[in-house]
């Protein structure tokens, strides 16, 4: 404290760069400073803590932990950063269709008054390569040698790189990257570790090339000032003044820290810079510090034996290697747009943490050296510091975070769409799951996805948002839906709907395909599963018919004649002897012109246009109910779609999935495609009101095992059998679908291990809410409409706007 007080009484303002310690990059991943110690910077994506239970949270701490009594040695400190920031997350994307511009630019705008803010993590190792300040003091009596300086530097370096690749791994759950430097325009060199430096004391992220000067030198480009009586600062940035205040940590519940201890700061609606650092220990040194402490507790002769009782076992565990003690200090900077909005944020941090049971104090004369103890290596400026265990700093730094997807890299690119999540960041929603950190584009990976929302929760707005948003990557669109809900959504993304109505001719002739193998391996399929459909046995000599008459119709009738009628003309006499086991004929006829269900597949012309759309829709409805056409009438659709599947962006949408998995062609389908399609770069969505129907079902498990998102709509209703024994849900994470508050928009995302509480909020976009929330009277209005108007979105929508007296919004930002 004596450097602190020797500033302060001076006040002869020291240029920045002598509080700046960085000198040169001696690797792309590593940076030297004036004083001999060398350091690195990673950046964490942090692990989803929002929904993981006490007991997870701790184990996730015992794990680090056990790293850290490895890592951390005398001569080892580590810096860790939350940086809180504001920030612009909305990725804009190009469209072709007209409604998906319009949406894509509305809901921009509706997010540009959203405050995003976003938690930034950040860890700093630093190798110090003298590690007792005595011996550094000695060291510069005597002047080094070239070759023992040289030695020195790569020990260090060496250290630093050894502890990099551990870092690696043990944060790899963590979303963990080593900064390096990087190419600019035009070939200049740029450091990521030094604009990562740099925020913490300019306020803002700034570009930094590698120049000849020592870092130290330009590092500092926005000007602090400090008052003579600390409290608040400024920085003096080119277009304006930040002001900050700062608090530190001083004491802790006695019953000691829990894993999130601060987590109840990533919830702050202001911008601020959480510092602390942890600085080893030698076991040596912990030790005597311990033993200090417990002389001094009974010479005050009044203390409770408990408190000496838990030095002796503090002692027992560092002795055994349970944990590391290490110097540690802990400050938290808040910024604030005038000098009274600052003091409330630090109010409202410091009485966030005394709810926690941490006293925090204002650091005011010491206000200077709190902010350029900031900087990682600054060992010396830190106001405060007291000796904690490695379990007490992970507790405070455990790198948890909100879930924030990924913005970019992902196997179709971008993202599909930004979420707001309960605690105001950005969440970038994909289908597909892929690992932070690493660019996976172009690779196949799971994408399937499960919506389960009861009626009326926001299931179908939700569906066709995130499908109008995802055709920006253009994608092959089937959509098998129920009541209409998404015909208006297909319609205006420039899609082709057909409402399937049980009795009126479909305009299907599956017997006029190419006749191809696996044509004809379909047809001779579909036709055993026409003559079974109310419950017949098909025998072999069945099958030798059904074969030969395929064949025949396929091979020797020109396309333009070929019905399933005429088949029966293939077939031997439709009664048989006994009439104990009618002829293949005789059940086939049902299905031909003039039996019940002879307007399913015998039309004249096959009229199943799928080469046309890149998005169509089919409603089942009426399927649904119509037990023996349901299953070939599937089969038929699934025939055809899966055709498309070649190698292009394909999606599969099935609401009420579960109701059609009672066809056994259907339920082979989703359980086989849910694990294959995405080699041919496709995903299943799956849509469905409740859980416990799909779960019973022969294959729902399997399907519900293959899915890589979950998105789950509010259920006050739900039960801990299907959602945490059946969708494998953490109790919190059950609780929280449980507890949703009812009209919130809110729904828990559930993807890769991690979960968020997000919301789609589009009450303030009128003109999309029309069209996504469909209903089947408004599906026969647009109907209606595109039949008088055209089918191009453009030409019925405004109509469709008109008629419900949806007021039309003009968007400067809509771009083609």
């Amino acid at each position: 404290m004596g450097r602190v007080n020797l500033l302060q009484a001076s006040r002869g303002e020291l240029p920045a760069t002598a509080f700046v310690p960085y000198s040169h990059h001696v690797t792309p991943t590593i940076v030297a400073t004036r004083g001999g110690e060398y350091l690195s910077a990673w950046k964490l994506g942090g692990r989803a803590h929002e929904a993981a239970s006490a007991g997870e949270q701790a184990e996730w701490v015992a794990d680090l932990n056990n790293a850290w009594r490895g890592l951390a040695e005398a001569g080892v400190a580590f810096w860790s950063h939350v940086v809180r920031r504001r920030a612009d997350a909305f990725p804009r994307s190009a469209f072709d269709g007209h409604f998906c511009r319009r949406l894509d630019a509305a809901y921009a705008a509706t997010l540009a008054g959203a405050r995003f803010m976003v938690n930034e993590l950040y860890l700093t190792p630093v190798v110090r390569t003298v590690g007792d300040e005595v011996l550094e003091a000695l060291g510069r009596r005597e002047k080094e040698d070239v070759p023992a300086k040289l030695r020195r530097q790569q020990d260090g370096i060496a250290k630093l790189d050894d502890l990099n690749r551990a870092l690696g791994s043990t944060l790899r759950r963590y979303g963990a990257e080593l900064l390096r430097t990087y190419e600019g325009e035009g070939g200049k060199l740029f450091s990521a570790p030094l604009e990562a430096l740099g925020q913490l004391v300019n306020g803002e992220r700034l570009p930094m090339p590698v120049c000849r000067d020592r870092f130290g030198d330009y590092l500092v480009v926005n000007r602090p000032l400090f008052g003579w009586h600390g409290e608040v600062g400024e920085l003096r940035l080119v277009d304006r003044v930040r002001r900050f205040g700062m608090l530190e940590i001083v004491e802790y519940d006695g019953k000691g820290t829990t894993p999130g201890d601060l987590d109840g700061l990533l919830r702050a609606e202001f911008e601020f810079i959480l510092t602390q650092s942890f600085a080893a220990l030698s076991k040596h040194a912990a030790k005597g510090f311990l033993e200090r402490h417990k002389q001094r507790l009974l010479d005050a002769k009044d203390v409770a034996r408990s408190q000496v009782a838990e030095i002796d076992f503090a002692l027992d565990q560092l002795m055994s290697g349970s944990f590391v003690v290490g110097e540690h200090h802990a400050t938290l900077l808040a910024f604030g747009e005038s000098a009274d909005e600052v003091r409330d944020h630090l109010a409202w941090a410091r009485s966030e943490l005394l709810d926690r049971g941490i006293v925090a104090k204002p650091v005011d004369l010491a206000l200077e050296a709190g902010f350029w103890a900031q900087l990682p290596g600054n060992l010396r400026w830190r106001p405060r510091p007291m000796a904690i265990t490695s379990q007490n700093f992970l507790c405070f730094s455990p790198f948890h975070n909100f879930m924030t997807g990924k913005a970019a890299g992902n196997p179709w690119g971008p993202a599909v769409t930004v979420l707001r999540t309960a605690s105001g960041t950005p969440l970038y929603f994909n289908f597909h799951a892929s690992p932070a950190g690493e660019d996976s584009e172009g690779e196949r990976l799971l994408g399937n996805t499960l919506i389960l929302g009861q009626s009326s929760a926001g299931k179908t707005v939700l569906l066709g948002f995130l499908l109008a948003q995802a055709q920006k990557y253009r994608p092959t669109v089937v959509a098998f839906d129920k009541d209409r809900g998404l015909e208006i959504a297909i319609r205006a993304m420039g899609g082709c709907y057909l409402p399937l109505k049980s009795g009126e001719p479909t305009g299907w002739n599956p017997v006029q395909l190419e006749p191809t193998s696996a044509n004809l391996l379909f047809l001779k399929g579909l036709v055993r599963a026409l003559v079974s459909a109310n419950g017949s046995e098909v025998t072999h000599e069945d099958e030798v018919w059904i074969d030969r008459s395929v064949d025949t119709v396929m091979t020797l009738i020109d396309r333009r004649h070929r019905r399933l009628s005429l088949l029966l003309e293939c077939l031997p006499d439709p009664l048989n002897e006994d009439g104990a086991h009618p002829s293949v004929a005789a059940r086939l006829r049902r299905w031909c012109e003039g039996g019940p269900y002879g307007w399913v597949f015998d039309n004249a012309e096959d009229v199943l246009d799928l080469g046309t759309n890149r998005v169509y829709g089919f409603d089942i409805t009426e399927l649904l109910d119509c037990a023996d056409a349901r299953g070939p009438m599937m089969k038929y659709l699934l025939h055809r779609t899966e055709a498309m599947l070649d190698g292009r962006r394909f999606i599969y949408v099935f609401d009420e999935w579960w109701r059609a998995l009672s066809g056994e062609d259907f339920a082979e389908l989703t359980k086989n495609k849910g694990k294959t399609i995405r080699k041919q770069d496709g995903f299943l969505v799956l849509c469905t009101q409740e859980p416990d129907d799909a779960l019973q079902s022969p294959v729902g498990k399997s399907v519900i095992q293959q899915c890589a998102t979950l998105l789950l709509l509010r259920n006050p209703n739900a039960t801990r059998e299907d959602y945490v024994e059946g969708l494998k849900l953490s109790e919190p994470e059950y609780e929280l679908v449980r507890s949703l508050p009812e009209q919130s928009r809110r729904f828990l995302v559930k993807q890769g291990g991690g979960s968020a509480v997000a919301e789609l909020d589009l009450s303030a976009m009128p003109e999309a809410l029309a069209v996504l929330s469909g209903t089947p009277d408004r599906a026969r209005l647009v109907e209606a409409l595109a039949a008088e108007c055209g089918e191009a979105p453009e030409q019925w929508l405004p109509r469709f706007w008109e008629r419900l007296g949806v007021p039309v919004q003009p968007l400067e930002q809509e771009t083609p």
